[in-house]
């Protein structure tokens, strides 16, 4: 992922492809932090 986020930082291209999976894992940190934190501590991983 660092290397996804990287080659954007510094590309002139203005929109990037967000899949459908990592938009869900962004609502769900959003709306319960500490669950998705104790998740992923109990080898729930990120997905």
């Amino acid at each position: 992922m660092a290397d996804a986020i990287w080659r954007a930082y510094h590309a002139s291209k203005l929109h990037w492809y967000v899949p459908e999976e990592l938009h869900a894992l962004d609502i769900a940190q959003t709306q319960d932090p500490e669950g998705r934190r104790d998740e992923m501590i109990a080898g729930g991983g990120l997905f």
